[in-house]
This record gives C-alpha cells, sequence and structure tokens, in this order.
C-alpha cells in the first residue's frame, strides 16, 4: 500500500483535486486487497502443510519446546501414538481445558515487552512522521519518505530474524523498555535546527522500524514455544491481546503530540 502512495502522489499533484483523488485511489485499492487477503486465506487449510499439520493434532507432535526458568531452549521427547501422549511438564492429557493463568506466568515479560513496543511504534508512526516533522528541501515528500524508512526497516527487522532469534526473554523485555529513550530523541528532533534536523529524524525512524520490527518478531515466535504445544493456542490469543491493548493506548497517546 505504501507503493500505491507513492505512485498516486508522483502521478497527482498536490491541488486539492489531486489530493482526493489520490485518496480516493488509496482507500479504493486498500478493500479490494484486505478482501483478497481474506478470501486467500479460506484455501490456506486446503494447502498440503497445513493439511499434514491438522492431521497431526495436538498430541502426535514429536517434540515439544520449551524456554525454561533459566531462560535455556530445551527439546522434550515426547512419546506419540494414536490415543496416548505425554505432554511435558506433567499435563496428562492434550484435550484438558486451557488454562489461561499457567501459560500467561511463563510468559508476562514477553507480553508485556509486546504492548510497551507496539505502544511506542504507534505513539511516533505515523501520526508524528506526517503531521510533526517539516522539510524545506523535501516539502510534502518528508511525511512519505520518512513512513517509506519505517516501513522498510520494520521489514528489515523481522527479516533478521530468519538468521537470528534472541530469545533471552529478560533482555527482550529490558530492549522493549529501553526503546522509550527513542520518544526524548525525536523530541529533540522537533526543536532541532540547521542541516541534522533532517538526518537525525531519518536515523531515528530507521531506528524505531528496525527494533519495531525485530522485537515483534522475536515475541511472535518465542511466545507459543515458551509453552507445551497444546497450550501454544491460549499464549497468542494473551498475546495479540496484549499488541492490541499496545496498538490502541499507543494511537491514543499519540495525540499528545500537538501539545509539543
Amino acid at each position: 500500500m505504501f507503493i500505491v502512495r507513492v505512485i498516486t502522489k508522483a502521478a497527482l499533484n498536490s491541488s486539492p483535486s489531486g489530493l482526493r483523488i489520490g485518496a480516493i485511489i488509496y482507500f479504493s485499492i486498500g478493500p479490494v486487497f484486505l478482501i483478497g487477503v481474506l478470501s486467500l486465506f479460506a484455501y490456506v487449510h486446503y494447502m498440503p502443510a497445513m493439511g499434514y499439520y491438522d492431521s497431526l493434532g495436538l498430541g502426535n507432535l514429536d517434540t515439544v519446546r520449551l524456554l525454561v526458568e533459566d531462560e535455556a531452549t530445551v527439546t522434550v521427547e515426547v512419546a506419540a501414538s494414536a490415543g496416548i501422549a505425554a505432554i511435558a511438564a506433567g499435563r496428562s492429557s492434550p484435550t484438558q481445558p486451557l488454562e489461561y493463568g499457567p501459560v500467561l506466568s511463563r510468559v508476562k515479560l514477553m507480553v508485556i515487552g509486546v504492548a510497551i513496543t507496539s505502544l511506542l511504534s504507534m505513539t511516533i508512526f505515523p501520526g508524528f512522521l506526517a503531521e510533526n516533522v517539516h522539510s524545506k528541501n523535501l516539502g510534502s515528500w518528508y511525511a512519505v519518505l520518512l513512513i517509506g524508512t519505517f516501513v522498510v526497516f520494520d521489514f528489515l527487522g523481522r527479516y533478521l530474524t530468519r538468521h537470528s532469534t534472541y530469545d533471552r526473554q529478560s533482555t527482550l523485555f529490558g530492549a522493549s523498555w529501553a526503546r522509550l529513550l527513542l520518544l526524548l530523541f525525536f523530541v529533540f528532533a522537533v526543536f532541532g535546527y540547521g542541516p541534522v534536523k533532517t538526518p537525525m529524524v531519518f536515523t531515528l525512524t530507521a531506528v524505531l522500524g528496525i527494533t519495531n520490527g525485530f522485537l515483534i518478531a522475536c515475541f511472535t515466535i518465542l511466545i507459543p514455544r515458551a509453552n507445551p504445544s497444546n497450550q501454544a493456542e491460549p499464549a497468542g490469543i494473551i498475546m495479540v491481546t496484549f499488541m492490541t491493548l499496545g496498538v490502541l493506548i499507543g494511537a491514543g497517546l499519540s495525540w499528545l503530540w500537538v501539545l509539543v
């Protein structure tokens, strides 16, 4: 969708009519794209790979990966059979009722980290980047390029987890809180002067994007993995709930930038 915005920005002028046409095109393509994604999702479970894993069921996994208290990753061998499977951590049956309390206690640091990471990113992106910083040289392209910088580096951060996933909960939790320092740096950028201001804002936006992508991807991978296989689904539900809370609170706090 960012590519669509760049094309409409380049093809249409900045007059009221040009902006109106660009907005109509953008918000027309967006719903069509979303409907297409939702339609394709209906066919996911017909894919051979998904059919294979669905056929395994919760009780027929060969291994269960757990993160133990010392944060080392271990592999617990499980006896797999058609009717009996011994689930790690003393759970006798894979069909027992799901309990959210024990799951939350295992991943509390990581889900709080997810919420803080999402909160900070939404506090700055995209509202602050689109409305609170300006450049005489780049003009109306400034906000578009800043948002593009965030999107590209966010993708790069997520891609880095393909090669390396950091799995220490306490470190990831601390990193999510350390990102709050970016708020201070962005405030300084608002009041910056001279030729340093624009490069500084682009650098901060890149750091915001790559840390957001890497941390969110790490949390998304590790939170389900920190639980036995039959508890991975409630772990994912808890993660999404905290992420949504972070996004909503961050979007609300983004209005505070008008006071700066």
